[in-house]
């Protein structure tokens, strides 16, 4: 019996959207928490954007990327962050910058193709600028969401894949009471077995 490859069926399920430049506005920030990565354990987010010219049905086509949640001189963040904005961090921006100031805002974003390593292909924002200049500006339509565990209200209406790894976020181990520290302290200062 043959065994055919053939083109998915775009209606079953997620489709991609178009390799090229795109008018993108942000509609999604979601803080992912402390998530265990190949470079050690990161505070990690999700940014997502809606894609207003590209459609599936009446609905804009949306694309996200996930983030280490750092403004170093390397991360993909700043980086990201500075191409959008159209000009570099001062010192005192590096100092805290809050990206739920991002929902909302247009900018254009590349979207790239590649071979996932299951053999499928998979679309990636690979850049991000600002919206063009004389441009009028375009709200979301989807809906802004953000969400953060200080603020869980939104966590509800969040895909269920980002929802997964909110699951698996590494929490903070809670800190001992004094009530607990001296309890240690008094069995400690029993016997020593040297």
């Amino acid at each position: 019996m043959p065994l055919y490859a053939k083109e998915p069926d775009s209606s079953a399920g997620y489709k991609l959207p178009p390799e090229g430049t795109h008018l993108a506005i942000c509609d999604m920030v979601v803080d992912l928490g402390m998530q265990e990565s190949p470079f050690g354990t990161k505070h990690q987010c999700y940014i997502r954007w809606e894609l207003p010219d590209e459609r599936i049905g009446e609905e804009p086509m949306t694309i996200g990327k996930f983030y280490t949640l750092s403004l170093h001189e390397m991360a993909v963040l700043r980086h990201d962050l500075e191409g959008w904005r159209g000009r570099a961090f001062t010192p005192a921006e590096l100092k805290q910058f809050d990206i739920f100031k991002l929902l909302g805002v247009g900018c254009q974003i590349t979207v790239v193709y590649s071979l996932k390593a299951n053999g499928q292909t998979g679309a990636k924002v690979s850049s991000v600028v600002g919206w063009p200049k004389g441009m009028a500006r375009k709200a979301a339509e989807i809906g802004i969401l953000r969400y953060s565990e200080d603020e869980p209200d939104q966590l509800a209406d969040l895909p269920a894949f980002l929802k997964a790894i909110i699951d698996k976020r590494i929490k903070p181990l809670p800190l001992p009471t004094p009530a607990a520290v001296e309890k240690t302290i008094d069995d400690l200062s029993d016997e020593v077995p040297f």
